[in-house]
C-alpha cells in the first residue's frame, strides 16, 4: 500500500492540503506496521522534493520520527536534521527558525565529509531531496546558498569513493534529473544556483558518464569571460548574449549532443524569450531565437517537429507574446535540416488540384487555395504540450504521440546528428548547411507531414482575417502591427518549400506571393515597407531565376487600382534594384512583357498625372519619384537580342498615337534610359 500512496502523490500535484495531508496520515500509520523500513526510506525522501505546503511537510517529518522510533540507532541522527531542516520559528509567524536550519546544514556537510569508504545511500537521498526543495523554493538566499553548498559537497564526495549499483543510481540519473527540473525553474536566482550545480556535475563527472563529456567544449579553465556558463548568469546582458553565441557555434560545429542541447540548454534558452523583464533586450533575444534555431538543426523529425507544433499553436494561442513567437518559429523553420530528395510520394494537392480545376474549370492557384483551406480544421483540433516539460526517459513516448497525431517516426533516437551513420543514414553535402540525408521511407513520412498540416496552418496564419478588416479605416491603425508580424511568415515558408522534392515549390509558390502581393494592398506605409523587404528576400532565396515571372505575375494581377498602382512600380524597380549583383543576361526574358506594363502605366496614363498632386505625393511614398526610367534602364541591360522588341515596341506605338510634346519627352528619356542599359551590357556588341 505505500508503493501505491507515494507515485500517487508524486505524480498527482493538483489534490488540496487536506487530502495530502490525508495521505501522509495514513503513510505515518502504516509506517509503524513495516518491519523492514530501510525499503522506504529513499521512496519516502523523494516526497520531500515534492511537497511544498508547510503543514504537510510537518507532517513528512512526523514520519521520520515515526522511523526513528522503530530503528533508533540507525535513523536517530537523519531523522533530527530532517527536522531540524524544516523547522519553524515558534515565535514568529510563517517565519523559519533559521539560525536552527543553518546549524542543521553544518552538521550534515560533516557527516557527509566524514565519509571515508562508504556512500550512505538513505541519508544522501533524504538531504539530497530536502536540498533541491529548498534551491526551487525557499527564498532567503542564506538557506538557498546552504543548500546548495551542501549538495556540491555530496557531489564531490561521491566523485571520491566507489559507489555501487543503486548509489551509482542515485548521483547519475535521480540528482541530474533534478537538475534538468531546476534548470526550467523561472526564478532567475534558482536557476543560476542550479547552473553552479550542473558545472561542478559536469566537472566532477565528464569522464565517468560519458554523454556528459561533449559539455566540456563550453568550459574555459583559462579565461572566465568566455566561459559559457560564467556569462549566462551573468548580470550584464551582454555577457548572455555572448554566451549564447558561443552556445550556437557548437551548436552549428556538431559538437553536442542533441539529448544535452535538448535537456540543459533548451531551457536555459527560453528562459529568456519567457519572462517578459528580457524583452527590453533586444540583442539577447535576438541571440535566444538564432540559439534555438541552432539547436533545432541538430534535432531528429521528431523532436524537430514537435517544436515547430507548438509554436505554431502558440502563435495563435498568445496574441501578446505573437512577435517573439513568429521570429522563434521563423529560426526553427530556417533550421529544417532533412534532404527529402528520396521521397517518392505524390504531393497531396498537386494531384487532387489538377483534378479539381480541370473538372470546375478554375484556374490552378484557387485551386490551390481551396484545399489549403481544406486542412485548416485538422491543424486546429491538434494539441500539443510544451516541448520542454518531459524528461528524458520520457522522448520515446513523446515521440509515439507524434505518430499517434499523423506524424511517424522518421529518425532513429540518435544523441546527436553525427550518430546517424550508425542508423545508416548520410549527410548531403549540398548549400552551406549540410542536410541530413535520409531513406525514402523516413523522407516521404516527413513530407506528407509537411504538406498536410505545417504548410496549410502557416497559410491560415498569413491570410488570417484581422478585426479591423471589418471595422472603418480610421480603426485599423490599431491592427498595423500585427499585420506587420505575419510578413517574415512567409519568408519561412518559402524556405521550408525550397527544402522539398521538386513539383513542391510550383505548386504553392504562386499562391504563396499572391498572400504577399495582398499585403502590398495595405495602405499602411510600415506594412508596405515590410512586406517589400520580405519579397525582396524572399526573392533572393529562390533557387532559380525562372521563378521572377511569377513573381511580377502576381504583382501586376495584384496591383491594379489608384495608389496600387505606385506600389507596383516602385516594387518593381527595388526587387530589379536588389537583384542587380545577382541577374545574367536572359534571366529576365519571361518577364519582360509584365515589367513594360507596369513601365507603361506609370509613364502614358492617369497615374503620371497624380504625381504632380501634392496631396497624394505626400500621402503615399511610392507616388514621389518616377522609378520606372530606373526599371527600364536594368531590363534593358540584362534583357537578351531576341526580347529588344519587347522593350521598344511599346514605345514605338506610343509615338504614333501621342499627340502632345510631354509625352514625346517621356518616350524620348525612356529610349536614352534603354540605350545606357544596352550600353552597359557586356555581351552587347555593334
Amino acid at each position: 500500500m505505500i508503493n501505491l500512496l507515494i507515485p500517487y502523490l508524486i505524480k498527482n500535484r493538483k489534490q488540496s492540503e487536506e487530502s495530502e495531508i490525508n495521505i501522509l496520515n495514513s503513510l505515518h500509520f502504516m509506517v509503524k506496521q513495516v518491519r523492514n523500513i530501510s525499503d522506504f526510506i529513499c521512496p519516502l525522501s523523494r516526497l520531500f522534493n515534492v511537497i511544498k505546503n508547510r503543514l504537510s511537510r510537518a507532517e513528512l517529518c512526523k514520519i521520520f520520527l515515526a522511523i526513528k522510533e522503530i530503528d533508533p540507532a540507525k535513523y536517530s541522527t537523519l531523522s533530527t536534521l530532517v527536522n531540524e531542516l524544516n523547522s519553524w520559528d515558534p515565535k514568529r509567524i510563517d517565519e523559519p527558525d533559521y539560525m536552527t536550519r543553518l546549524d542543521a546544514f553544518k552538521k550534515v556537510n560533516h557527516i557527509i565529509q566524514s565519509w571515508s569508504s562508504s556512500f550512505d545511500l538513505e541519508f544522501a537521498s533524504v538531504i539530497m531531496y530536502n536540498c533541491f526543495h529548498f534551491v526551487n523554493s525557499v527564498d532567503d538566499l542564506a538557506i538557498k546558498e546552504s543548500s546548495t553548498n551542501t549538495l556540491l559537497i555530496l557531489l564531490t564526495k561521491s566523485s571520491e569513493l566507489e559507489l555501487k549499483k543503486n548509489e551509482r543510481n542515485l548521483i547519475e540519473n535521480s540528482f541530474l534529473s533534478e537538475i534538468k527540473n531546476g534548470l526550467r525553474n523561472k526564478l532567475e536566482s534558482a536557476r543560476h544556483e542550479f547552473i553552479g550545480i550542473f558545472v561542478r556535475y559536469v566537472k566532477l563527472f565528464r569522464n565517468e558518464f560519458k554523454n556528459l563529456a561533449d559539455i566540456s567544449c563550453l568550459f574555459d579553465e583559462e579565461d572566465q569571460e568566455k566561459d559559457f556558463f560564467e556569462n549566462i548568469k551573468h548580470i550584464q546582458m551582454h555577457r548572455r548574449s555572448r554566451a549564447l553565441k558561443k552556445l550556437q557555434k557548437a551548436c552549428n560545429e556538431n559538437k553536442i549532443s542533441s539529448e544535452n542541447l535538448l535537456s540543459f540548454f533548451m531551457p536555459l534558452v527560453r528562459s529568456f524569450l519567457d519572462n517578459e523583464l528580457y524583452h527590453k533586450y533586444d540583442h539577447l533575444i535576438e541571440e535566444a531565437t538564432q540559439s534555438i534555431g541552432a539547436i533545432c538543426y541538430v534535432l531528429s523529425w521528431p523532436k524537430y517537429f514537435k517544436h515547430v507544433e507548438y509554436y505554431m499553436k502558440l502563435i495563435s494561442r498568445d496574441e501578446t507574446n505573437q512577435k517573439l513567437a513568429i521570429k522563434v518559429l521563423v529560426n526553427i523553420l530556417d533550421a529544417f535540416h532533412f534532404d527529402l530528395s528520396n521521397s517518392t510520394v505524390t504531393d497531396y494537392y498537386t494531384t487532387r488540384l489538377t483534378a479539381n480545376a480541370s473538372a470546375n474549370g478554375t484556374n490552378q492557384e484557387e485551386e490551390v487555395e481551396k484545399l489549403l483551406s481544406l486542412n485548416d480544421v485538422e491543424a486546429e483540433e491538434k494539441n500539443l504540450a510544451d516541448p520542454d516539460d518531459e524528461d528524458d526517459d520520457e522522448h520515446e513516448n513523446d515521440e509515439k504521440e507524434i505518430n499517434s497525431a499523423g506524424t511517424n517516426q522518421v529518425v532513429p533516437h540518435t544523441n546527436s546528428i553525427s550518430d546517424d551513420k550508425l542508423n545508416g543514414q548520410k549527410h548531403s553535402s549540398t548549400g552551406e548547411r549540410k542536410k541530413l540525408l535520409v531513406s525514402a521511407e523516413q523522407a516521404c513520412k516527413i513530407h506528407s507531414t509537411i504538406t498536410k498540416f505545417i504548410i496549410p496552418s502557416l497559410f491560415k496564419f498569413l491570410t488570417k482575417k484581422l478585426k479591423s478588416d471589418d471595422e472603418h479605416k480610421v480603426n485599423r491603425r490599431l491592427e498595423q502591427d500585427q499585420q506587420v508580424l505575419r510578413v517574415p511568415m512567409a519568408l519561412a515558408i518559402l524556405k521550408l518549400l525550397i527544402n522539398l522534392p521538386k513539383g513542391t515549390l510550383e505548386t504553392y509558390l504562386p499562391n504563396l506571393l499572391l498572400k504577399v502581393c495582398e499585403m502590398l494592398k495595405s495602405r499602411a506605409y510600415s506594412v508596405r515597407t515590410s512586406t517589400r523587404e520580405c519579397l525582396m528576400k524572399m526573392i533572393n532565396a529562390l533557387p532559380d531565376k525562372k521563378y521572377y515571372f511569377y513573381v511580377f505575375k502576381e504583382l501586376t494581377n495584384s496591383l491594379t487600382r489608384g495608389y496600387q498602382v505606385h506600389v507596383l512600380c516602385f516594387t518593381v524597380y527595388m526587387i530589379l534594384k536588389n537583384a542587380l549583383d545577382t541577374l545574367t543576361v536572359g534571366d529576365l526574358d519571361s518577364s519582360i512583357r509584365l515589367i513594360m506594363k507596369s513601365v507603361h502605366l506609370e509613364l502614358f496614363t492617369d497615374v503620371s498625372e497624380e504625381k504632380e498632386v501634392k496631396q497624394i505625393v505626400a500621402k503615399h511614398y511610392e507616388a514621389k519619384t518616377t522609378s520606372s526610367y530606373n526599371t527600364l534602364e536594368i531590363v534593358a541591360k540584362f534583357a537578351s537580342k531576341e526580347h529588344l522588341n519587347e522593350i521598344i515596341t511599346p514605345f514605338k506605338q506610343q509615338l504614333n498615337e501621342c499627340n502632345n510634346r510631354k509625352l514625346v519627352n517621356k518616350v524620348e528619356e525612356s529610349l536614352r534610359r534603354v540605350l545606357l542599359g544596352l550600353l552597359t551590357k557586356q555581351s552587347m556588341t555593334t
